[in-house]
């Protein structure tokens, strides 16, 4: 079983980090919010530097753990798709 696992578990992540090169090079609103940030990046580079080192550590780490809560949910999301698939191709008698 643990086999299976670790091979099912290889399995998502290969079709995440696939999944997620596509989104990122072919949906129009993260292409676009993806240069509205590079616009604003010497900005908050700006704004964050001008910060003390107290400071900036604090709110790099704060940016951080949200983008990974972020990360986490997609993750969790991503799974239950593949969850709902499964029930779904059962109740149609594809699987069993």
């Amino acid at each position: 079983m643990e086999d299976f696992e670790k091979l099912f578990n290889d399995f998502l992540l290969q079709m995440q980090i696939l999944t997620y090169r596509e989104f990122t090079q072919t949906d129009i609103r993260y292409k676009e919010t993806e240069n509205y940030l590079n616009d604003l990046q010497d900005e908050f580079n700006r704004i964050i530097n001008s910060l003390s080192d107290e400071n900036k550590k604090f709110v790099r780490n704060y940016i951080d753990k949200e983008s990974f809560k972020t990360t986490y949910v997609y993750e969790y999301m991503y799974l239950s798709g593949y969850r709902d698939c499964i029930k779904l191709l059962r109740k149609l008698n594809v699987l069993r």
